[in-house]
């Protein structure tokens, strides 16, 4: 059964779907390859978006630049995840 709306929570129950951001409920204890995988998977998407964007500028017939740009900034940031240079900033939360 479904509370009513505006009833507070019970004690221990999660938060309703959709009113609380995944950052507020991320592991603190994630592991350093976990906190690449996940940051990974979004650059991949964000990529994925860039491309979709040019194309769509391009098909309107407007200018990519920008997206061009932020897909070659996404592209060096993905090489860099790969490769193990950003490595240390997953080591420690700042």
């Amino acid at each position: 059964m479904t509370p009513p709306k505006g009833a507070p929570p019970s004690p221990g129950a999660p938060p309703p779907v959709g009113t609380q951001p995944l950052f507020a409920a991320a592991d603190p204890d994630a592991t350093p390859a976990q906190r690449i995988a996940a940051v990974h998977a979004f650059t991949r998407r964000c990529r994925a978006w860039a491309v979709d964007a040019i194309a769509r500028r391009r098909e309107e017939g407007r200018a990519a630049d920008d997206w061009e740009l932020y897909l070659r900034f996404t592209e060096h940031t993905l090489e860099e995840l790969e490769n193990g240079t950003l490595d240390h900033w997953f080591v420690e939360n700042p």
